[in-house]
C-alpha cells in the first residue's frame, strides 16, 4: 500500500521446479540481477529481454538452456532499444516482442511504480535461426499505447488484451477493455469484442493458451476462459 512501500531488490537468483518430482533445484545465477523482463521459449531455449535491474534499465539478451547435465546462462546480445514490462512469444523459431515501456517511471522518490509515458506499441520479431536478420518491425498494435496488458499466441495469432495508459501520478489511469488479435501470416491486427468488465476488474489477468482457449488467471483469483473460436468468454472455478 502506498506509505508502505520500502524498496524492491532484484535478484539474479534462479530455480527450476520438476513437476513430476514436485522438486525445486536451484540453478545457476544469471549474469545481471533483473525485473520486469520479457521472455520466452524456443526450442528449449529461453530467452530473457530487457528488464530493469533496480537502478537502471537494460537491453540485453539472456538466454538459458542445458549444456549436457547442467543449465548455463549466456549474454546472447541486445535488443534494439531498452523495454520493460513488454510481452514475448515464441512461435517456431522466432520470438515476438510486443509493447512494454522504454524506462522506469517511479511516481516518486520513495520508488512507488509507475507512470507510462514511454509506453511503445511496437510489435517486432527476431528469428533465432537466422540472427544476422536481427530484428525486423511488425505494424503496431492501434490504439492508444499501454502497460501491464495481457498478451498470448496460439502459434498462429498473437492475442492481446486491456492495458492501462498513466500520463502522471497525480493522473486516474485509462484502462483499456479492447482485445485484439494479429494473425502471423496476414500481418494485420483485428480489433475483437472486449472481454467482460467484471474480468477486467480483475487485471493483471495472467494468460495461457490451452486446447484452442486463452485461460486468464488473475490476483483476484477470478478464473476465465475465452474461446478463440466462438470468441465467447465465461468464468470457471476460482484458485484455491
Amino acid at each position: 500500500e502506498k506509505g508502505n512501500w520500502t524498496k524492491k531488490v532484484f535478484s539474479a537468483r534462479t530455480h527450476a521446479f520438476d513437476p513430476t518430482t514436485q522438486q525445486w533445484e536451484q540453478l545457476p545465477d544469471a549474469p545481471i540481477p533483473f525485473g520486469y523482463a520479457a521472455y520466452t521459449v524456443v526450442e528449449n531455449r529461453m530467452y530473457v529481454m530487457g528488464g530493469y535491474d533496480g537502478q537502471k534499465e537494460n537491453r540485453k539478451i539472456l538466454t538459458l538452456a542445458r549444456q549436457g547435465t547442467e543449465y548455463v546462462w549466456e549474454i546472447y546480445g541486445e535488443l534494439p532499444e531498452t523495454r520493460l514490462f513488454g510481452w514475448a512469444g515464441g512461435v517456431g523459431s522466432s520470438i515476438y516482442l510486443l509493447g512494454g515501456v522504454k524506462i522506469f517511471e517511479p511516481m516518486d522518490e520513495a520508488g512507488t511504480c509507475c507512470t507510462s509515458k514511454t509506453a511503445t506499441n511496437r510489435l517486432q520479431v527476431f528469428d533465432t535461426a537466422a540472427p544476422e536478420k536481427g530484428w525486423r518491425e511488425l505494424p503496431p498494435y492501434p490504439g492508444g499505447k499501454r502497460w501491464l496488458f495481457s498478451a498470448e499466441t496460439d502459434g498462429e495469432s498473437l492475442w492481446m488484451f486491456g492495458g492501462i495508459y498513466t500520463g502522471n501520478a497525480e493522473d486516474a489511469p485509462i484502462k483499456y477493455s479492447q482485445a485484439m488479435r494479429y494473425r502471423l501470416k496476414e500481418k494485420v491486427w483485428h480489433k475483437l469484442p472486449s472481454l467482460p468488465q467484471s474480468a477486467l476488474k480483475a487485471a493483471p489477468l495472467i494468460p495461457l493458451h490451452v486446447d484452442g482457449k486463452i485461460l486468464f488467471m488473475s490476483f483476484a483469483k477470478t478464473v476465465w476462459q475465452l474461446d478463440l473460436k466462438t470468441q465467447r468468454s465465461s468464468k470457471l472455478a476460482p484458485l484455491p
